[in-house]
This record gives structure tokens, sequence and C-alpha cells, in this order.
């Protein structure tokens, strides 16, 4: 089975997800946690909410190439368009509030971990698998797990990055 056009390979996926996590990495570097509760980073979400986002798309990440692995595809889940995953983010943002950062940050880092592991064990026949199986769902697994992981990273470290240079949170170095 060929790669689709667009599509990342399984090394160019694995090293976007460290290069992204990284840079989320060092977006947090020197926010302490009142700084990570703090709301108005976007849209009334403090970091702390964006990191509990995060962790849940990866994790739905890594289900998904788990699903696809084992062979059930058709269980993989989608919002279906922009209210929807406002309400999916809406609910996941409120199943996180009452946790607190440290068990947040740790199931972010669990969730990054299973998505590359996911990824890591995922039968190479099945990368390039196309996902437009009547669930409005169109592009590779590799492209739904970029959306959902590093994408998501690098989207949610650049609005952290610019939260801190519009309010005191701007450490020495942070550009």
């Amino acid at each position: 089975m060929m790669k689709a056009a667009g599509a990342p390979s399984r090394a160019e996926a694995r090293e976007r997800m460290e290069r992204e996590w990284a840079a989320l990495e060092e977006a947090l570097a020197g926010l302490d946690e009142a700084q990570m509760l703090e709301t108005g980073v976007v849209e009334g979400w403090s970091v702390k909410d964006l990191l509990g986002h995060m962790a849940f798309w990866a994790q739905e990440a890594g289900r998904n190439v788990e699903l696809v692995q084992a062979g059930r595809e058709r269980q993989v889940k989608r919002p279906e368009g922009t209210e929807v995953i406002d309400r999916w983010n809406a609910r996941e943002q409120r199943l996180r509030a009452g946790r607190s950062l440290v068990e947040v940050r740790r199931e972010l880092e669990e969730s990054h971990r299973r998505a590359l592991d996911a990824l890591a064990g995922l039968a190479e026949e099945k990368l390039s698998l196309d996902l437009d199986i009547g669930l409005r769902v169109s592009g590779t697994l590799l492209e739904l797990y970029a959306v959902d992981t590093y994408d998501h990273y690098q989207e949610h470290a650049e609005q952290i990055l610019a939260w801190r240079r519009r309010g005191e949170h701007d450490p020495k170095g942070v550009t």
C-alpha cells in the first residue's frame, strides 16, 4: 500500500511528535501553578485546561490507532462538525475541572506516551489506511493522528506563548 500524497510517514510523525512536545514543554517552562490555573489563555481557558484538552485528543489518537491495529476501524469515533467538537471539548474541560494540575499534566504525559506507543506498534500496511468510512472523516490514519496530537501541541504551544507575551508571564528567553 502506498503512502497517500501529503500524508506523513511513521518516522516523520514520530519526529514531529517529539519536536512539538519539546516546543510545548518550552512554552510551559517557568510557569508556576497559579499562572497555569489563570484563565484567559484561550477563550476563558487556562493552561491547565489546554493541557487537559490536549490529553483528551492524544488519548483519542492512541485509541484510534489501537482500534485500527485491531481491525476495528468502524469503531473510530470522530465528532461531526464544529458544534459537536465544541461540545466534546466543553465536556472534557468540565471532566478535568476538579483535577489538580499535577493530575492533568500526568494525564497528558501518559496520553502522549500512549499515542507514541500505538504509532510504533501499528502494522506498516495500516499507516496509510483511508478512514473515509462513513464517519465524515476523510484522510489517512496518520493524517488524523497528526491533527489529534502534534498539530494540536503546536497550536496550543503557540497560544500559550502568545498569552505569555501579552501578560506578565514572559520570562526572559521566551520568544
